[in-house]
């Protein structure tokens, strides 16, 4: 799934040939259906399961947090550019 979503995420990056591949590599789709193949009705989430959705979560929230501190540092680079 997570080579689905970096191909897609990385090609479709490129302007034309991203737009190509958004029509041809179906990467959701693919991995609706990995999901469902594996998927497990009645069965109960084991520590492994909420381990991963806590690491995604924190990887998440990181992303977050370090836009959000280079957003106010770039603020205040430019507040100091026109004290002068």
């Amino acid at each position: 799934m997570v080579i689905n979503a970096v191909v897609d995420g990385v090609v479709g990056a490129v302007p034309v040939v991203g737009d190509a591949m958004d029509f041809a590599w179906r990467a959701n789709e693919w991995n609706v259906a990995l999901l469902e193949r594996h998927a497990v009705p009645g069965r109960a989430p084991s520590s492994g399961d909420y381990l991963f959705v806590s690491i995604c979560v924190a990887v998440v929230a990181l992303a977050a947090l370090i836009s959000l501190l280079m957003t106010v540092a770039f603020f205040y680079w430019l507040g100091s550019l026109f004290a002068k």
